[in-house]
């Protein structure tokens, strides 16, 4: 069983011995030696499992969040079933994930060599002479802590260079949900000035993107029921208060409009209205607002491309000059914060030359797409101009999609 767990903070390296109980007395030896490592900082000492606690849950648990993982080997250990088919097999499925390592140390003599996860590691003492056969077990003490002390330095750079790939990517992405082949580039290079896998670099860079699109959702749903909360009071002919009028009029301004007389189309819809100083004028603007944006912020039976759907009778972008450096909508003018639905235009194409015609010829900010292994060639507000535009595709590769619709929020 496991009696004994070295545990992570800020500063320490969790470190994890699992043993079977005939070798306690070998422990506590190995624990004196280990002494110098808790002192130090370097590791931490939590206690043993207090009899009446919840053992295998709480073995299983120190298991799957140790940095370190020592497996003591040795034949009564050999002969556990739970040493086996538990502490051994858990350590090696996450020593192969890269997320602990593990070492095996030679306590007492035994064929530990048949066994493949203890073959494949690096076993101490590195002499793969047991302890209980050498003629000084200090001795071999002193080397296993020696080592210990190695890989525990080893480690404790390599999280600390982690980190600074995490803050880096994090702060680089800020709130973007997704990696351009610019961002790909300078986040490439910081990963191998801090010498991380390729495995170890796209982990981060999608917890990162995984950690935004969760942190949009939760605002988007706040603000998106905020706007419906409005909007049905305007509908049902309830005044709005002050701070709300402010917010929509703020949107308002920052998507270009102004308080002078302007026009909107809504397909075949025209709408004619300025901002009065009546409320009835102001919830007219405020309705036409919230119709003309509705794909952002209403729910899908109120959205405005549902109610209208103007046809176009040629296609408009084979009258366009190309190259473009952006082929699709430009979020830039939309207000910092607000969500937008965009579609995505693909073309399903494997070879690297195709995407690079249609970064030299047509829009060259096409990029390979991580998630479909697609070429993203333009995303759009409106889903008929994505209809559109992914017909003009298709009359150059043959082949083009409208991808599912995605959230995205400018933060510039």
């Amino acid at each position: 069983m496991l009696n004994t767990v070295y545990t992570f903070n800020t500063q320490r390296l969790s470190t994890c011995i699992a043993y079977d109980p005939a070798d306690a007395k070998l422990i506590k030896a190995l624990e004196k030696h280990l002494r110098p490592l808790i002192r130090s900082g370097r590791i931490g000492f939590d206690p043993e499992i207090l009899p009446g606690a919840e053992t295998n849950s709480v073995i299983q648990t120190r298991l799957e969040n140790a940095d370190i993982i020592l497996l003591m080997v040795s034949p009564d250990a050999m002969n556990s079933d739970y040493f086996w088919n538990t502490e051994m097999l858990t350590a090696h499925a996450r020593h192969l994930k890269g997320e602990a390592v593990v070492i095996p140390v030679l306590l007492r003599a035994c064929d530990w060599k048949s066994i493949i996860p203890l073959s494949s590691l690096q076993v101490l003492p590195r002499s793969e002479k047991p302890v209980t056969s050498w003629d000084n077990r200090d001795e071999a003490f002193t080397d296993i802590a020696t080592e210990i002390n190695r890989f525990a330095q080893k480690l404790t750079d390599k999280k600390e260079r982690i980190k600074q790939y995490i803050e880096h990517t994090e702060n680089f992405l800020g709130n973007r949900v997704s990696i351009t082949p610019e961002d790909s580039q300078n986040l490439s290079a910081y990963q191998q000035k801090l010498g991380l896998t390729d495995d170890e670099a796209n982990n981060i860079k999608d917890k990162a993107i995984e950690k935004n699109k969760i942190k949009l959702k939760v605002e988007y749903s706040k603000r998106k029921q905020r706007y419906e909360d409005i909007f049905k009071a305007i509908l049902e002919g309830n005044n709005i208060t002050p701070s709300d009028r402010d917010f929509l009029y703020k949107k308002i301004m920052n998507l270009g409009l102004t308080t002078t007389k302007r026009e909107i189309k809504i397909g075949p819809f025209k709408y004619n209205f300025g901002l009065g100083s009546s409320m009835r004028n102001f919830n007219v603007y405020i309705i036409c607002f919230l119709i003309v944006t509705a794909g952002t912020f209403l729910p899908a039976s109120l959205r405005a491309d549902k109610a209208f759907k103007p046809v176009s009778s040629k296609n408009s972008y084979l009258q366009e000059i190309y190259p473009k450096a952006q082929c699709g909508d430009d979020t830039s003018r939309i207000a910092r914060g607000i969500p937008v639905d965009m579609y995505p235009i693909f073309v399903d194409r494997k070879d690297d030359s195709v995407l690079k015609e249609i970064q030299t010829n047509l829009c060259r900010d096409a990029f390979r797409n991580r998630e479909n292994g697609m070429i993203q060639v333009a995303s759009f507000m409106s889903k008929d101009k994505a209809n559109e535009f992914r017909s003009f595709m298709e009359t150059k590769f043959g082949h083009a999609e409208v991808g599912a619709v995605r959230s995205r929020t400018p933060n510039k």
